[in-house]
Parts: structure tokens; sequence; C-alpha cells
């Protein structure tokens, strides 16, 4: 090793991965500020772009369990990129959700 200390996105092992659902009846600023900063706090614990890139798959793998349909790769986390979710369909602007 290099000496160096790393940091990581970190799950307990007994925790279940259950977020907000992406189908609950909450509003879609709710569901697009629980993905935003399991994203922000992906970004913000990782040392490296290793460590980063297991941190996003992480979180990536959370949000998929729980009905977010999220291709995740922006440019920064600063970025508004709106990715659409669960649909093809791209005049169905209701089901488009922004990250930061």
């Amino acid at each position: 090793d290099d000496g160096e200390v790393h940091s990581r996105y970190y799950r307990k092992p007994m925790n279940k991965g259950i977020t907000l659902h992406y189908q609950s009846h909450h509003s879609v600023s709710t569901k697009t500020a629980v993905a935003r900063n399991y994203y922000k706090t992906a970004r913000q614990t990782s040392s490296g772009e290793q460590q980063l890139e297991h941190s996003l798959n992480k979180v990536d793998e959370l949000l998929n369990k729980n009905g977010y349909k999220l291709p995740r790769r922006y440019d920064n986390c600063h970025k508004k990129v709106e990715k659409k979710l669960g649909t093809n369909d791209s005049k169905k602007s209701s089901n488009k959700i922004c990250i930061r």
C-alpha cells in the first residue's frame, strides 16, 4: 500500500437498503432530493477515483432497488442534469427528475 488513508461511502452489513421508494406518494421534489443527497454524500465521502466509483455504484444499487431508474453519469454533483425515470417516452415530463 501507499501509506495513504482512503475513504468511501459505507453501509453497515445489516443495512436493508430501504429508502423512500420512487412509487411512493411523495412529491417529485422530495424524491429528487433523496437521490441527489445520496449522490452528494457518496461524492463527499470518497477520497479518490476508485473509491468514488465504488460509492456511486452503491448508491445506484440502493436507488434502483427502490424504484429509481437513474443513469448517474454526471459531470459533477453541482451541475443540473435532467434524467428520465422509468420510461423512454420523452413526452412524459412528469417522469423527469433533476439531480444536482
